[in-house]
C-alpha cells in the first residue's frame, strides 16, 4: 500500500512541477508583450497556490519514505 502512496505522490509532484513551470513562462511571455495586468496578478496568485500545494505534496511523499532518508528537491 506505501509503495501505491509513494507512486501517487511522486506523480503529484511532477504534475506540480511542470504545472509551476509553465505558469511562469507564460507569466514571463505576458510581462514582455506588456498583456493584460488583472491577468497576470491572478496567474501570479495561482502560480504562488500551486507552490504551496507542491510543498504539501513533497512532504506527503517523504512520509512516504522510511525513517532516515530524505530526499533533497531542487527549487520550483
Amino acid at each position: 500500500m506505501n509503495i501505491l502512496k509513494r507512486i501517487f505522490w511522486w506523480f503529484q509532484v511532477r504534475s506540480l512541477e511542470a504545472s509551476i513551470d509553465a505558469q511562469s513562462r507564460w507569466i514571463e511571455w505576458l510581462n514582455e508583450i506588456d498583456g493584460d495586468k488583472m491577468t497576470i496578478g491572478k496567474m501570479v496568485i495561482a502560480c504562488h497556490f500551486a507552490r504551496r500545494e507542491l510543498a504539501v505534496a513533497r512532504s506527503e511523499y517523504l512520509a512516504t519514505l522510511r525513517p532516515g532518508v530524505r530526499k533533497t528537491w531542487g527549487a520550483a
